[in-house]
């Protein structure tokens, strides 16, 4: 077996687990003509250029025969997994040994089949490890850490589709470097608890409510959403700025199971449903969801998008159009959360735990294939739309459609924010504005 070497970038994901799709504070006030605005936004426009050069990792390198040149693709290949034949319906158990915090072993489980529970546990003898399960295309399944609490990471797996070579990862947690020995077992069996794919519906709440929770948080008020309390010019917006995100979200979750709805529309379902709260404040974050709910196990679980944070990118010469998207974009995310999704790397894509605000007004959609956040696991990577397949069901041609119309708006959209403010500027001018974070409430294990 070839351990795997991992040089990690970590940034973005500065409160792991916690399910907050934040924005760092800022406190430095300033007057802003609209010229500064201009330049301020093209700053952030060469920002979100350069994001996939310093925002990934530099690559793998192989561990125990010498290394292998860095490159883009290097987390495509986990090398050559160890095989380990998994007793059917029985217990298999296996033990390892991490000598440098930036390797991860890789072990080969090979077939599972369809209607198969994995119930994967490692004993870490004090370390902080994490273990991650990819298929045969390194693509995330699932993930799990201990950083939340003192015991050791497990993962069950409800296998609703065949994998061909399910890849079982163990590595240092990304924010506790450990090393050291573990040992793994993994418990496979009849999976008598199979969710079958099945419609989720989201009530997109503007409306308001009461001690609204969140997972372990609870939100004690959120006022109807009123465009005039981020400026006092916008209350003829309310309604435009509603209309764009649903617009928004459709286009994001076209062709999969997902039903939206407005939650003062009164064909709206009212149990067994997910609500997306939009409104109230954060001190440091945009949004959260209660967790990351693997397989979509829970179909009535709640999100936030905190609207009244946006108010701070006004001044920056953001549009009404431009917040709206914004909010979508981080609806879209919590709700990807709230259906078994990661954080990634990649600024395009909705799980994006980092992206510029140039990034984050964008279009944004499920890339087929988006580095997972060095934060989350140092390899692999995810297919949102692909996994929420799995779990909601839909038209698969029409989710591909949709994919490649949706990476043509992106396309079209960044472009034209660069090429409409391609002036020198001083980077400091946009400090404040050159990253938001996303993360979850609850810890999902």
């Amino acid at each position: 077996m070839k351990n795997l070497r991992f040089d990690r970038a970590l940034w973005g994901e500065a409160f792991p687990g916690s399910a907050f799709m934040g924005l760092w504070n800022q406190s430095r006030k300033f007057v802003i003509t609209r010229h500064r605005q201009l330049l301020l936004r093209g700053v952030l426009s060469l920002l979100i250029a350069a994001l996939p050069l310093v925002g990934c990792s530099s690559g793998l390198l192989v561990g125990e025969q010498g290394s292998a040149p860095a490159s883009d693709d290097a987390d495509d290949s986990f090398g050559d997994p160890r095989p380990t034949e998994l007793e059917p319906g029985g217990v298999t158990r296996f033990s390892g040994e991490l000598r440098d915090a930036e390797e991860v072993d890789v072990w080969d489980l090979g077939v599972v089949q369809a209607g198969t529970r994995l119930d994967v546990e490692l004993q870490g003898f004090g370390a902080n490890f994490s273990i991650g399960l990819f298929d045969q295309d390194y693509l995330v399944r699932m993930i799990s850490h201990n950083r939340y609490n003192s015991k050791d990471p497990r993962a069950i797996l409800h296998v609703a589709q065949k994998v061909e070579g399910m890849l079982l990862v163990v590595a240092s947690d990304p924010f506790e470097a450990s090393t050291g020995r573990y040992t793994v077992q993994v418990t496979q069996s009849t999976d008598a608890d199979v969710v079958q794919p099945g419609i989720q519906t989201v009530i997109l709440n503007f409306t308001g409510g009461s001690f609204v929770s969140i997972g372990s948080v609870t939100v004690p008020q959120v006022t109807p959403f009123d465009a005039a309390d981020l400026h006092p010019d916008w209350s003829e917006y309310t309604t435009p700025m509603k209309d764009i995100v649903m617009d928004s979200m459709q286009r994001v979750y076209d062709g999969l199971n997902v039903e939206l709805y407005f939650s003062d529309d009164p064909q709206a379902p009212r149990e067994g449903v997910t609500t997306v709260y939009f409104g109230a404040q954060d001190a440091n974050n945009v949004g959260l969801a209660a967790t990351i709910d693997y397989g979509n196990r829970n179909k009535q679980h709640n999100a936030i998008v905190y609207t009244r944070n946006f108010a701070k990118y006004i001044s920056y010469g953001y549009t009404y159009r431009d917040l709206a998207q914004g909010f979508a974009n981080v609806a879209a995310h919590e709700l990807g959360h709230l259906l078994g999704l990661n954080h990634t790397d990649l600024p395009l894509d909705v799980m994006n735990v980092s992206p510029t605000v140039d990034a984050l007004v964008a279009p944004q959609y499920f890339s087929e294939e988006a580095r997972l956040s060095s934060a989350t696991f140092p390899v692999g990577r995810q297919d949102g739309a692909e996994l929420i397949f799995e779990t909601v069901g839909g038209e698969w041609s029409r989710v591909a459609l949709a994919r490649d119309n949706n990476a043509s708006l992106y396309a079209a959209a960044s472009f034209t924010s660069r090429t409409q403010t391609a002036q020198q500027l001083p980077v400091d001018d946009a400090d404040e504005l050159s990253s938001a974070r996303y993360c979850t409430s609850d810890q999902d294990n």
